[in-house]
């Protein structure tokens, strides 16, 4: 059983018509809407074309879990649900299907979908130039202290150049992309203890919450909006990234991003060139500076107070300039700690030069007082000797009076 509501001329299923974002349930009951039992299909993006041999899918939350569809004859769309098939009229191009719930209890089983351990992880051309790896580095090691008290289960994942798989009715090279860094909230880092080797949307069933992407070229495949293939177009139509990211280090610029209303709405910067990333709680902008050996242009993260966070090569580089400043305030130290001694040292022996002088000061008024004193006793005895020999010639009868 179908049931449809929606607008009239833009589409329908059996009698009924549907636009839009309308809703559709399959296989349900007497009632509409996801209570009746059935699985919830959501109409996607309307156009002009229509026997697309192919298809896109997501549930009626927005999440994951992406299948194909194909157009039948006599204007039947296959749902790949054990052959059966509902009526399509009017011109729509894409459908959302939950695929692995559309199978009734009484269907055989379908076959397992491929995870990451079955999907090649390499095979795409390399990347564009050797600052692209370094690049996602840098973010992702600015960001993790945050993360880490953002998501204290430690539940998030940080991707860059790794393989991101959308779609599965596809051979595996076209149903994914490689973004060159990306964040998911509430995911575990390991998969059942193993480190993934690619992230596979129909598995994992949460679509990342922030793209980057880094201009290597002339920025089209950054802003190829061709359905089903270019980036933009899978991050806007498919995956509804709410915060998407353009950076150019040629033009040092950087471009944000975000869904609204069913489309991307280009951000404002503040005063400072930073644009606000609300998932992050951060703030992104271009700096000039070093980084992996490389003096070039580099997109930052920045707190909300505008202070760059800082990469593992700030922080060596913070530490070192603190010992050097330590080292310069200790060689100061034992500067003036020098010139403490050498001024003591000076007036010791300013002391020892006043001491000696004032010992040979003492030695001369000693000297002085012993030549006085001899010079009393030599007066002394002359006068007694004179008065002998007065004594003597008076004895004579000489008489000097």
């Amino acid at each position: 059983m179908v049931q449809a509501e929606g607008e009239e001329g833009a589409g329908g299923v059996g009698d009924d018509v549907f636009g839009r974002g309308d809703e559709i349930v399959v296989g349900g009951g007497s009632e509409g809407g996801s209570d009746g039992g059935g699985t919830t299909l959501v109409v996607g993006t309307s156009g002009e074309e229509e026997n697309e041999d192919s298809g896109v899918a997501r549930d009626r939350h927005g999440r994951g879990a992406y299948s194909g569809w194909r157009w039948g004859d006599g204007g039947t769309l296959a749902l790949g649900n054990g052959g059966s098939s509902v009526a399509a009229h009017g011109r729509f191009r894409y459908v959302a299907v939950m695929l692995e719930s559309l199978r009734n209890p009484d269907e055989s089983p379908r076959p397992r979908l491929p995870d990451h351990l079955d999907l090649p992880c390499d095979g795409d051309p390399p990347v564009q130039n050797f600052t692209q790896i370094p690049q996602a580095a840098l973010l992702s090691e600015t960001i993790r202290p945050v993360l880490d008290r953002l998501h204290p289960d430690g539940h998030y994942l940080l991707g860059g150049d790794n393989a991101f798989y959308w779609r599965h009715d596809v051979a595996p090279e076209r149903g994914r992309i490689v973004p060159d860094w990306f964040y998911v909230p509430g995911v575990p880092p390991l998969l059942d203890g193993i480190p993934r080797r690619s992230y596979v949307l129909w598995k994992e069933l949460v679509p990342p919450r922030v793209v980057l992407e880094f201009v290597s070229r002339n920025g089209r495949e950054e802003t190829d909006r061709t359905p089903l293939k270019g980036k933009y177009w899978i991050y806007e139509k498919v995956l509804h990234v709410p915060y998407y990211g353009i950076f150019d280090p040629f033009k040092e610029t950087v471009t944000l991003l975000r869904f609204l209303g069913g489309r991307y709405e280009p951000m404002a910067a503040d005063d400072d060139g930073l644009v606000l990333i609300e998932p992050l709680g951060v703030k992104a902008g271009v700096w000039h500076g070093t980084y992996a050996g490389m003096e070039t242009c580099w997109l930052r993260f920045f707190a909300l107070d505008g202070t760059m966070l800082p990469s593992l090569e700030d922080t060596a580089e913070y530490e070192r300039q603190q010992a050097m400043e330590a080292n310069k305030r200790a060689d100061g130290a034992d500067a003036r700690a020098k010139v403490e001694r050498q001024r003591a040292k000076a007036e010791r022996q300013r002391a020892e030069a006043e001491r000696q002088r004032a010992d040979g000061a003492d030695a001369r008024a000693e000297a002085e007082r012993q030549r006085a004193d001899g010079a009393d006793a030599r007066a002394e005895a002359e006068r007694e000797r004179a008065e002998r020999l007065a004594e003597k010639l008076r004895a004579l009868g000489i008489s000097f009076e």
